[in-house]
């Protein structure tokens, strides 16, 4: 596994042909459940993937399953979601070296991506999931695993978003009399 920079991983899935375009899974490990979630190929949009009780699997087991996922969706990068990720003693910087050490995910590019960032429209659309899902007075244990599913999707949202409009500004600054 090679850490990038957010931004970076984003700009390296983009330089590829757009028919060989590879996608980025998020993935957001809570205390009680774990989440992926899947970018579509032009990394505009995320989806959601699966949802496991955390406590079920270990670090092993994870790269297993993400190993499975790498040419089934395409994948070349990770991003791995996590509140306070400035801070060095983040405890998800221990699960991602985990995954590293079970040897499964060589090549696999990865970044970390704090979960405060997100946009106004993965904001009001994760709002009104949650409002429905309360609406429908399921046993108490399914909206929550639910909820928790939307996490992964959520923050890839919203990291997709972030990214395509740095790149966008990017692209408005450039120099228009370079490279004619």
């Amino acid at each position: 596994m090679k850490f990038m920079q957010p931004l970076n991983l984003f700009k390296e899935s983009l330089k590829r042909e757009a028919s060989k375009r590879n996608q980025l899974l998020g993935l957001k490990v809570g205390d009680r459940f774990l989440s992926l979630a899947v970018s579509d190929p032009e990394n505009i949009s995320a989806a959601p993937l699966t949802v496991w009780p955390t406590v079920l699997y270990d670090k092993a087991s994870v790269a297993g399953t993400i190993q499975t996922l790498i040419p089934k969706h395409n994948l070349m990068g990770l991003v791995v979601f996590s509140p306070n990720i400035s801070l060095k003693s983040c405890p998800i910087y221990s699960y991602i070296g985990g995954l590293h050490k079970s040897g499964k995910l060589e090549g696999l590019m990865y970044t970390c991506w704090d979960e405060d960032f997100t946009s106004k429209n993965v904001e009001f659309m994760s709002k009104h999931h949650v409002e429905f899902l309360k609406s429908l007075r399921l046993p108490k244990h399914l909206p929550e695993k639910c909820i928790e599913q939307f996490a992964a999707w959520y923050l890839l949202q919203g990291y997709l978003d972030f990214s395509n409009i740095l790149v966008a500004i990017d692209k408005d600054d450039a120099d228009p009399f370079v490279g004619d």
